[in-house]
Formats: structure tokens, sequence, C-alpha cells
């Protein structure tokens, strides 16, 4: 059972730290080996629940990023009284460590295995590692970077397979942008004039990406950007 609406998945083969105890590798559980068989699930809560597809009827994750403690459950704010026309909703306060808004998108890093992106509709693109203790608290917990370079809901994310430090991001703010992990501040952006629904590299060239939008009309149009 999941503590809210899933929202997105991704399978990873490396074993996250957990503050559960572990038993030593073996043939039948090879997960402290550096190997595995786990899925991330992103929902409508702030935090990332990662579960061991080995293990039958589990009653707890291996492993949770982000902050139960200090989140809450999804529940927008309006800015308005309610009794008059209806408003958008406020944005809420960004924190560095750790989403305080839904999880919208999850990609992996194959090539640094220990790497694991998130979006997110606080307008954030979270950076995590999976070595990291998920309980601990304080200055150099959480996420380990945090990126702000969205004005609205981030949708979608994914690593460049041949670029591993390169991230590809779509968001409601009718952009798309890709950058380097290292220096996000220095990516480059495009206008596709429309909300970001999914969005995939190109497996042939590394430089080239599909973007999938959300038209008015209720159609959805594919679009190849380069």
């Amino acid at each position: 059972m999941l503590p809210n609406f899933p929202l997105c998945l991704e399978w990873l083969d490396f074993p996250p730290s957990t503050s559960f105890p572990s038993p030593q590798p073996t043939d039948s559980n090879p997960h402290r080996s550096g190997f595995g068989n786990f899925i991330a699930v992103g929902c409508l809560d702030p935090e990332i629940e990662i579960w061991s597809l080995d293990v039958l009827e589990a009653m707890y994750p291996t492993s949770v990023l982000g902050r139960p403690d200090v989140t809450k459950a999804h529940v927008p704010v309006p800015s308005g009284s309610g009794k008059k026309k209806k408003k958008k909703a406020k944005h809420r306060r960004i924190e560095a460590s750790y989403h305080v808004d839904a999880v919208l998108g999850l990609s992996w890093n194959k090539i640094q295995r220990n790497l694991l992106a998130s979006a997110s509709a606080d307008r954030t693109v979270k950076l995590w590692d999976l070595t990291r203790d998920p309980t601990a608290s304080g200055e150099g917990s959480g996420a380990i970077r945090s990126f702000d370079v969205h004005k609205d809901k981030v949708q979608a994310v994914q690593w460049n397979e041949k670029e591993p430090t390169v991230l590809l991001t779509g968001s409601y703010d009718q952009t798309v942008r890709t950058f380097d992990s290292r220096t996000p501040s220095t990516g480059v952006g495009a206008i596709v004039g429309s909300d970001v629904e999914a969005l995939r590299w190109d497996p042939w060239e590394s430089y080239a990406f599909y973007v999938r939008i959300f038209l008015f009309s209720l159609n959805h149009g594919l679009y190849s950007l380069i």
C-alpha cells in the first residue's frame, strides 16, 4: 500500500541505503553486493519510496527519500477565500534538501548508478545520492543538488545515457531545458508553446530529444526538437 496516488515509476538495480537491518549478501539476497531489483515510486506526497521487487508483500519500503517528518500530503492552498472568483493556488516555499509537493517524474542514472533525479510540482528538480542515509537530518542530508530553473511544476526529467551528467527537463512553464548537472545555470532552454507532458532522449543521437506536449484541442502532438 502506498501513502497516496502513484504518479511515476522508475526501475533501478542499485541498492539504496536504508535504516532497516539487512542480511549479508547471498545468492537469494544479492542486494548488498551492489545490485538488486528495485522500483522508485513518486506520488502526490513529496516523498519518494523505493521498494524491493524481490520481496513479496513487503510492509515497508527499502528507503524513503525526503522528509516525511516535516512535509505533509499534497493539499493546495488557495490564495483567496473561495467565495469569489477562483484563484490560482499559492506556491509552497521551496526547500533545497527535499520536495514539498507531488513528485511527477523520476530518472535513474544507469552510468553513475547511485544517482536518482526527481521532478516535482514544487518547480524543482532534485538530485539524490542513493548511498546516503535517508534518515539523516541536518546539514549535508537529503538531496545533494536542487535545481530551480523552471517557473512552474516540472512534469518530466531524464538523464542522457551517452552523456551521464546531462539532464533533460520539461515543465508546465511551456519550456524544456537541457543542462549539465554540475553547472545547471549554463543550460539551454527552448519554448515549446504548451505544457510538457513527457520527453525522451533520442536513442541514436545524443544531442536530440523528443517532447510530447498537451494541446488545447485535447489532442497530443509529438515534436522533435534538436
